[in-house]
């Protein structure tokens, strides 16, 4: 039998050092989605929303996993819900997107729900988070910079269907 270790200095920096991942016409790789992955943040917003998640992480104003994420959502908590691109079985994670729209919460799927766990500094694979609206903390400017970026994309995915 394999002894695998599952501890955050093996795990964590395997993740983050992987090749960045690649969408669109000029790039090499890509990653299966699931169809409702709309919008879809691309290479650099992932990058400072995954900054914004540590961040978060680390002054304990993240809420983690699908069922703490629904009730965060269904009690109108301020924040932004990211969700895992390639979650499977998707039905895990389908009612999330409608609770946003419902509560005009705003989301956005990173490509994958590997890369929000290993921003989140978890071992274990995380579908989906809410990021708290920071009250006086450091990073405010850079959380209210990021939801701008995701309501604008947000705007054009929908003029896009």
């Amino acid at each position: 039998m394999n002894n695998i270790k599952n501890d955050r200095e093996t795990f964590l920096p395997l993740v983050l050092q992987t090749e960045p991942l690649k969408m669109g016409k000029h790039h090499h790789r890509t990653v299966p989605l699931i169809p409702i992955a709309s919008p879809l943040a691309g290479h650099r917003l992932t990058k400072k929303i995954g900054n914004l998640i540590t961040k978060s992480a680390e002054s304990k104003n993240l809420i983690y996993g699908v069922k703490d994420t629904g009730k965060a959502l269904k009690k109108n908590e301020p924040g932004i819900c990211v969700l895992g691109g390639n979650v499977t079985p998707m039905d895990v994670i389908t009612h999330i997107p409608g609770i946003c729209e419902e509560k005009n919460t705003p989301f956005v799927f990173l490509p994958q729900k590997e890369q929000i766990s290993a921003y989140a500094q978890r071992t274990s694979p995380v579908a989906c988070v809410v990021i708290r609206e920071p009250n006086g903390q450091d990073y405010a400017d850079e959380y209210n910079e990021i939801l701008q970026e995701i309501q604008n994309l947000a705007a054009t995915a929908t003029q896009d269907e």
